[in-house]
């Protein structure tokens, strides 16, 4: 799962070969885009223009839509830039769920998602545009929203306060920083593993959740799982002690 930052907005990106069944009528729509990304956003502003009075409207309440966008077959870092893309894994639990709480967004007529055409001062360069179940407001805004879809995984992020694309963008970036901690610690301590271990290792997938990567007991779990672990982990310690003194 993905998460981009397209200035005062923030979307929510999944590959399209991970598309579940209840997402894949909006998918299909677009077979050749390797990603799709999510959005919310109040309906008369998105579709009929940025204006004073749409913007105005648009803090008052109003009806939702849902937004997607196609990107081809680029990359998101090649259309968005590295710094606006933070990359989430999941397990395949959270993915469901996730995306069962975009599928709860869309508003159906008859069993079906409703496509909305957008008018000629739409805002956004979105690729498509449809009903929504959920209302927008000044305190329920594109990022609340998709701060929600984060807290739907199962993700450490609160949608509590969150309007605006930066008040979300800080809790998408400790996801991204304990992610990378996670990767070094679990690298670091394989490198001085015994060959049985780096060999069960080898035989062994291991799913490690984002949400669980939080400081204290990241360690504590990270050193149960062999002695070599704690070697490092007291290694890594006594240099920081070094280059504080």
């Amino acid at each position: 799962m993905y998460v981009v930052k397209r200035g005062w907005h923030i979307d929510i990106g999944i590959a399209q070969s991970e598309v579940q069944p209840s997402l894949r009528p909006v998918a299909a729509a677009f077979p050749e885009s390797r990603y799709l990304l999510f959005g919310f956003g109040e309906r008369r502003y998105l579709l009929h223009g940025g204006g004073v009075g749409n913007s105005v409207a648009a803090l008052w309440g109003g009806a939702g839509l849902v937004v997607v966008t196609s990107i081809g077959a680029q990359h998101l870092e090649q259309v968005f830039g590295s710094d606006s893309v933070v990359r989430v894994a999941l397990t395949a639990q959270q993915m469901s769920d996730l995306q069962a709480f975009i599928e709860g967004t869309f508003a159906t007529r008859e069993g079906a998602v409703v496509r909305v055409t957008p008018g000629p001062h739409a805002v956004g360069s979105f690729s498509a545009y449809y009903e929504s179940a959920q209302g927008y407001s000044a305190l329920h805004t594109c990022n609340t929203w998709a701060a929600e879809a984060l807290h739907s995984a199962h993700l450490p992020v609160s949608s509590s306060g969150v309007e605006f694309s930066w008040q979300l963008w800080h809790q998408v970036q400790r996801l991204a920083n304990a992610g990378a901690t996670l990767g070094f610690l679990v690298g670091c301590c394989g490198r001085g593993a015994s060959p049985k271990g780096r060999v069960a290792k080898r035989d062994t997938k291991v799913r490690v959740s984002i949400h669980t990567a939080i400081a204290g007991r990241l360690c504590r779990s990270i050193r149960r799982l062999s002695g070599c672990i704690t070697s490092c982990a007291a290694g890594i310690c006594a240099g920081e002690s070094g280059d504080s003194s």
